[in-house]
């Protein structure tokens, strides 16, 4: 049986789109065969739920607590070090995964190590990340870009290395368990059309450019209403901006919700809307799994261009990708979507199952 030994910034049941895309690569690899063992961060989640939750998926998980003597990174390093020897592959998500990645390939030279690039690792403008970074990448046989737009950061920098881009995906038979079956149009969520954007409450997920764009929405129409799932980290900032707007009554965040609640939004809404904006640090939407999870149930999409949501829209039938900061743009493919919303509904539907787990992780096996 091939081992892989998965370095990951994030894992659930902690949030975040790296932990989402390792978790479903990881249990994918393993229904078709991989012994993985995960080595991660414990992020918002407690030591009791994430060891329910090892338990829950039969995974193998090493999480790495904050709270210790010597320093969170070193004991990642350490831990790395300590399992790495039967591992045949190493594959590493996530910034200081990669640079772990580099160091273990010191040592473990005929190991093949993968690294998987989801935006921020290779924009990020700290002159330190960058140089770090840099070195750590020149040390994988493979770099994977979950987007086109991630590659294009990339390749002309390390132009000796082989590249692949595999796209995010989502797993078909999970998101199956939440379809809403016989329940009335009651729970449609408030609004006509409803908006919904799912993801930490930041200037990078955008959600202040869909508060922006809403004076110009209202005026065609009139009874629309944007509601916000996830994290609220900006919610009072973002608040304050709606009431300066005075659009505070067509706007409502939900916050963190679980699994089923989340599922539900998405079934809720009439369309999706990521609007994700490049901070200064470099911080960018690599992919935007959360498109192809509202597709899956049938939902349209708006999304920002300039970003790797770019690579999650299939332009005039999943939906329109548009600048982030253009509220005419935004409401005339609004209109579009809503004019023929069947169409956009069906095709929806169809490009998120081109996109299921099960099938883009043979890419990866492809590649091991």
């Amino acid at each position: 049986m091939k081992k892989i030994l998965f370095l990951c910034s994030e894992f659930p049941p902690g949030p975040g789109g790296i932990g989402n895309h390792g978790f479903n690569l990881i249990k994918t690899l393993q229904q078709k065969g991989y012994q993985v063992s995960i080595i991660t961060n414990l992020e918002n989640a407690t030591t009791t739920e994430s060891q329910d939750f090892a338990k829950k998926e039969n995974l193998e998980i090493n999480y790495i607590n904050r709270e210790g003597i010597l320093p969170l990174q070193f004991r990642r390093i350490a831990s790395a070090f300590s399992k790495v020897s039967p591992y045949h592959y190493i594959l590493c998500s996530g910034m200081f995964s990669l640079w772990i990645g580099g160091l273990l390939k010191l040592i473990y030279h005929k190991k093949k190590n993968i690294a998987i690039i989801h935006g921020t690792e290779v924009t990020d403008t700290n002159s330190i990340h960058q140089r770090f970074t840099k070195w750590a990448l020149r040390k994988f046989d493979t770099i994977i870009s979950v987007s086109k737009y991630t590659q294009e950061q990339i390749e002309p920098k390390y132009n000796k290395i082989k590249y692949e881009v595999i796209p995010n995906a989502i797993s078909v038979a999970d998101l199956q368990k939440y379809i809403r079956r016989g329940e009335p149009e009651t729970t449609k969520w408030k609004g006509s059309p409803s908006l919904l954007t799912v993801g930490n409450i930041t200037r990078r997920k955008g959600q202040q450019n869909i508060i922006k764009a809403l004076p110009e929405l209202i005026k065609i129409y009139p009874e629309i209403h944007y509601h916000m799932v996830g994290l609220p980290s900006k919610k009072t900032e973002f608040e304050k901006l709606a009431h300066e707007l005075n659009v505070q009554d067509y706007i409502t965040f939900h916050g963190k919700v679980d699994t089923q609640t989340l599922y539900t939004s998405y079934q809720c809404c009439d369309v999706f809307v990521m609007l994700s904006e490049k901070q200064p640090d470099g911080d960018v939407e690599g992919f935007g799994i959360a498109i192809l999870e509202a597709n899956y149930f049938g939902k349209p999409a708006i999304g920002a261009m300039g970003c790797g949501i770019e690579d999650a829209i299939d332009e005039g039938n999943t939906g329109y990708k548009v600048p982030n900061n253009n509220p005419e743009l935004i409401a005339e493919a609004l209109q579009k979507i809503m004019s023929n919303y069947n169409y956009y509904h069906i095709h929806a539907k169809n490009w998120a199952l081109k996109h299921d787990w099960s099938d883009i992780a043979e890419n990866y096996i492809k590649l091991m």
